[in-house]
């Protein structure tokens, strides 16, 4: 196991193992990205090496809030995280949700310069923890990126296995060492168009998984 200090050391053997995936034809990594269009590149620091890549449906709700969220927790904390989103059928382009643009705001966060990303193999090649917000995105996830299976959580079902961690692990290391052992009531339902209960009641239990995962 690994100390968040000794996170870097850990998954150098995964960093160096990406730019041999990288050059994977689009025929050979499950899924066809020829007719996708294409999205533009976050830019990512060559020190960030852990990649937490948060799933969801529009790309403008609950995936963004947990991007922008997660990366203000990890700031507070050192910032050794690199934390992009996606979406399964991704309004592309768009910026982040109104009402759940408040709710990261009254949390400190921004959701300043967000545009929706479409779910594609280059968007998420690189990742070493694949975040959904639903079962039924982790599913549509693994049927179209088989060989990433192994780092695909529901995010609230990682974050239960990271609340049973030891304090001196760390989290990310101990959440893909394990499996959770049930998943069920673990997705977080989209609060789009559903007016501000359902936005406060999403902000929050994204919240309390960031908190434990990266808290």
């Amino acid at each position: 196991m690994f100390t968040r200090g000794g996170r870097k050391a850990a998954l150098g053997h995964r960093i160096r193992a990406r730019s041999v995936d990288q050059n994977i034809p689009d025929s050979a990594r499950g899924r066809s990205t020829a007719n996708i269009r294409s999205e533009p590149d976050i830019p990512r620091s060559s020190e960030a090496l852990v990649h937490i890549v948060f799933v969801c449906t529009g790309n403008i709700c609950r995936s963004t809030f947990a991007e922008r969220y997660a990366a203000l927790v990890d700031a507070e904390a050192g910032g050794s995280l690199h934390f992009s989103s996606v979406g399964v059928g991704a309004v592309i382009g768009a910026p982040m949700e109104e009402l759940m643009a408040e709710r990261l705001v009254a949390r400190g966060g921004s959701p300043e310069g967000f545009i929706a990303r479409q779910l594609n193999y280059d968007a998420i090649a690189d990742a070493d923890l694949l975040l959904p917000l639903e079962s039924t995105h982790r599913r549509i996830l693994i049927e179209e990126y088989p060989q990433l299976h192994s780092k695909a959580f529901v995010l609230r079902s990682a974050a239960r296995l990271a609340s049973e961690a030891p304090d001196d692990v760390d989290r990310v290391e101990w959440i893909l060492q394990h499996r959770p052992s049930r998943t069920r009531g673990d997705s977080i339902a989209d609060p789009y168009r559903r007016g501000p209960a359902a936005a406060d009641e999403a902000a929050a239990q994204i919240t309390e998984a960031i908190d434990t995962i990266f808290g």
